[in-house]
C-alpha cells in the first residue's frame, strides 16, 4: 500500500510538472509585432550606443584603429540583427 502510495504521488507530480511547463512555454510565445518592436528598439539603442561612443573616442583622442575596431564590431552587430529580423 505505501509502494501505491509513493508511486501516485510520483506520477501527480510529474503530471503537475508536464501542466506547469506547458503553460509557461505558451506564455513565453511572441507574436511578430512584438519582435519587431523589440528589433527597431534594439536597433535604435544601438546607434545611440555608437553615436556616444564614437563621440567619446575622438574626443578623447583615442587610438584611430581602435575606433575603427569599435566601428566594424557594432556595424557586424547591426548586420547581424538584420539578418535575423529578415528571418
Amino acid at each position: 500500500m505505501r509502494r501505491f502510495r509513493n508511486i501516485f504521488a510520483v506520477a501527480c507530480v510529474a503530471v503537475l510538472f508536464i501542466l506547469c511547463s506547458s503553460g509557461q512555454a505558451d506564455a513565453q510565445r511572441r507574436n511578430e509585432r512584438d519582435v519587431r518592436d523589440a528589433l527597431r528598439s534594439l536597433n535604435s539603442k544601438i546607434d545611440d550606443f555608437q553615436f556616444g561612443l564614437n563621440y567619446q573616442l575622438r574626443s578623447s583622442s583615442a587610438d584611430r584603429q581602435d575606433v575603427d575596431d569599435v566601428a566594424t564590431s557594432l556595424r557586424g552587430l547591426q548586420e547581424k540583427i538584420d539578418a535575423f529580423e529578415k528571418n
